[in-house]
């Protein structure tokens, strides 16, 4: 599988630029882990919709790594997609795995 975090850092996707587009952008990744920044509004979360239930939408690091941390299998491939350090979560997501995992 492929699975997907977006931290929608830029100014483009905080202003919301990209929104017509970037649920066809995701639309193949089997399960979609997205960080809302505050200050997102509901024509991001609607624009978003019809990725349907592949889609998880955070608005704190935390509780989207660790809902990845139990979704991700073994084998996905997993892609983290920001203009930013994404509050560490590629990071906190492999150290978590190996200490839950053992790999």
């Amino acid at each position: 599988r492929v699975v997907v975090a977006v931290e929608p850092r830029s100014n483009t996707m905080k202003m919301g630029v990209h929104n017509d587009t970037l649920a066809g952008a995701l639309g193949e990744a089997d399960a979609v882990w997205m960080y809302r920044p505050p200050g997102m509004g509901e024509e991001f979360d609607a624009s978003l919709a019809v990725l349907g239930d592949s889609l998880r939408v955070f608005d704190d690091y935390d509780q989207l790594v660790n809902d990845m941390s139990t979704r991700v299998r073994s084998g996905d491939q997993v892609i983290f997609m920001s203009n930013g350090g994404f509050g560490s979560a590629r990071q906190t997501l492999t150290a978590l795995l190996q200490r839950t995992r053992g790999s």
